[in-house]
């Protein structure tokens, strides 16, 4: 678990043991939830461009997306989100590596 992660927890927990009013700690709990899904849709997007990059498909990342971070999202939508996205190495070159590994996978056998 990353720390950043596991610091929001340890507030979480401190909210729930303290002796703040009632509206307090739910007002403290959205706001840290929100603070735990923006962290992991930042890491899901990072990831996706990262997989992407690397010469994977959009099919590919959309389904390590809905199994790593239980985001539900078509390749269509996702390309359509990711399109421009800072990082995102443009097409012709992202597949690239993918079809090297191939033919070398191929020579060898």
């Amino acid at each position: 678990m990353n720390e950043k992660k596991s610091k929001n927890i340890a507030e979480l927990a401190d909210c729930v043991r303290s002796d703040l009013p009632v509206q307090e700690i739910i007002d403290d709990f959205q706001y840290l939830i929100q603070k735990l899904d923006y962290t992991n849709r930042v890491a899901a997007v990072t990831k996706a461009i990262e997989r992407l990059n690397d010469g994977r498909t959009y099919d590919y990342v959309a389904a390590g997306l809905r199994e790593l971070y239980d985001i539900d999202i078509s390749s269509q939508e996702l390309a359509l989100l990711l399109y421009g996205a800072k990082g995102l190495l443009p097409r012709e070159v992202r597949c690239r590596p993918a079809r090297q590994e191939n033919e070398k996978a191929a020579q060898t056998e």
